[in-house]
This record gives structure tokens, sequence and C-alpha cells, in this order.
């Protein structure tokens, strides 16, 4: 999937916010991988390592916070740049998430 093009891995449960995320990177010329949950987020992570990922906060199951800290612990994918896609705007998420 490289083709020398940076690759973003968009983790999103709401469809319709992941195909929208997905369309503007390609048009933009990025490869996207796409992933609904934090488990398959983490292994197309560990099989793709991404060059970027872009992580909703809120889903179920498995949070963001939680897939993130998920990822940290393995050392194949623990490097990669991981940005918080969210509508939580208190204080508090945010530090968790620079934490993180």
């Amino acid at each position: 999937m490289r083709n020398n093009q940076f690759v973003i891995l968009v983790v999103e449960d709401q469809e319709l916010n992941r195909f929208l995320l997905e369309e503007v990177l390609q048009r933009a010329g990025y490869a996207v991988l796409a992933a609904a949950d934090g488990p398959s987020a983490r292994k197309l992570a560990r099989e793709h390592l991404p060059d970027l990922i872009l992580l909703d906060v809120m889903m179920p199951e498995e949070d963001g916070y939680q897939t993130c800290r998920l990822l940290k612990e393995e050392p194949v994918t623990a490097e990669i740049p991981v940005i918080f896609i969210t509508a939580l705007d208190e204080l508090k998420d945010r530090l968790e998430g620079l934490d993180l």
C-alpha cells in the first residue's frame, strides 16, 4: 500500500464520519486504511505500520484512549503518531490525550 504515499489509519466507529475522512484524505493524495474499532485498528497498525493514526476518542467497548494505550505498549506500533478526533472539549480530556 506504500508506493511512496503517506499512509494514514483512520479509526472511527461512525460509518459516515469514517467515509468522509477517507474521501478527504484520499483526494489529498494519502493512502488510507480504515477501522471501525480499536481491536481492528491495532491489527491494521501492526500489519501496515501507518505513518499516522487519526483516532476517534468516543467508541464503544474500547475507547480511543484505551486503543492508544495498547498501541503505545506494543514496540512495533509505539512510535506511530496519534491524533485524537473528538468533540470532547473538557480540559481533563485534552490532558489525558496529551498524556498518552
